[in-house]
């Protein structure tokens, strides 16, 4: 099958609030935050970060973050943020900030995947309102 210039381009770009927003550098923006931030720090988020960079619908929400902002970690923290307020989902069990004895890390990507999704639109509005703010050392 022969596919059109326009056609190549589109399948390795995702659309995000800014315009068009090549998927792929969101991709290594999520598997840099695995190797820098979460290895030795949080399992669970090193487990689903490698899969979010596979996974195009995921990557076309995280791009909605603010220009400037670490995708990852707002990503991450909207996720966390709707957990902690309220909105009941199997995925909470998988936190050790929600539950005393979380399930297996390895086993929550799907939940994660499905509380994205069904969210979408909450997601999307803390990404696009909210900022983080990183503690670097030697900032």
């Amino acid at each position: 099958m022969k596919v059109s210039g326009l056609q190549f381009i589109y399948s390795f770009c995702i659309r995000g609030r800014g315009g068009v927003i090549l998927k792929e550098r969101v991709a290594e923006q999520f598997r840099r935050f695995a190797v820098n931030e979460c290895h030795g720090s949080s399992d669970l988020y090193e487990v689903l970060v490698q899969q979010i960079a596979e996974d195009e619908e995921l990557l076309q929400l995280a791009s909605y973050s603010q220009p400037g902002q670490p995708t990852p970690n707002l990503f991450f923290a909207a996720v966390h943020f709707l957990l902690l307020n309220g909105t009941e989902d199997e995925l909470s069990f998988y936190y050790e900030s929600i539950v005393e004895k979380p399930k297996p890390v390895e086993q929550a990507y799907q939940p994660f995947r499905h509380f994205c999704l069904q969210h979408r639109e909450e997601i999307i509005n803390i990404l696009q309102t909210r900022l983080v703010q990183t503690n670097e050392v030697r900032r």
